[in-house]
């Protein structure tokens, strides 16, 4: 039976860097949408969802989210995003632009992405960087669910299923939560280590191949199409 990959692509850290812009703009965002400050020092963005940050927030503010919350404070994110976007210097990690351009090219694969920004946030970060946000097909992301495992299930209930073929699913993140989400969903994941996870922390989560950057394009389009994902129905 031919096989059918789907990846499903984290941003943060995995497809580029964005200089703090999304961070200046949630803070702003909060601000504007409760009219209190939001203290994000301690806040580990790495990993997390939008909605689950968000969620933090208000809980240590002793305040419930409303779905009244969620819809002005993800109008106003969009809208800060754009601005701090246009101050920052918003980077491709390594070889991540040849290998997504790679694996758009195969009719044996499927792009998606699954990742904690919500989606016009995800769409902007990934133009900045230089990205075709038509690249990635679909894909679940954090304003729909605060778990990532949730969002993860929601990628693959979206992700193409073809007739006749064996679907088997990859995740490329670069943190233990991208490697957790993997896990729930049954998909392989090829994390890249940074600054903020390294090597062994990421083998020690449990990653299934771990990089340096993405730069072995054809090695890592091998591994992903031909060793690189689990069967799934």
């Amino acid at each position: 039976m031919r096989r059918f990959t789907v990846v499903l692509a984290d941003i943060d850290g995995t497809l580029l860097h964005a200089d703090g812009a999304g961070r200046r703009a949630f803070q702003t965002a909060f601000r504007e949408t409760f009219s209190v400050g939001a203290d994000l020092a301690k806040v580990d963005f790495a990993g997390a969802t939008d909605l689950g940050i968000l969620a933090g927030l208000l809980a240590s503010d002793g305040r419930a989210l409303s779905r009244e919350d969620v819809a002005r404070f993800f109008e106003r994110l969009e809208r800060d995003l754009a601005e701090a976007l246009a101050g920052a210097t918003v980077t491709a990690v390594p070889g991540a632009s040849p290998l997504v351009r790679k694996l758009t090219g195969r009719s044996d694969v499927a792009l998606g992405l699954l990742t904690g920004n919500a989606r016009r946030c995800a769409r902007l970060k990934l133009a900045a960087a230089g990205f075709d946000p038509g690249w990635f097909r679909f894909g679940g992301y954090g304003d729909e669910f605060a778990d990532r495992c949730d969002i993860a299930r929601a990628a693959v209930d979206r992700a193409p299923a073809p007739a006749g073929v064996r679907r088997t699913f990859c995740v490329l993140g670069d943190t233990p939560a991208d490697v957790g989400a993997a896990r729930a969903i049954g998909a392989r994941a090829l994390t890249v280590a940074g600054v903020r996870f390294s090597r062994v922390d990421l083998v020690r989560a449990g990653a299934d191949l771990v990089v340096d950057d993405l730069n072995d394009t054809n090695g890592l389009e091998a591994w992903i199409c031909e060793e690189g994902g689990r069967e799934r129905p």
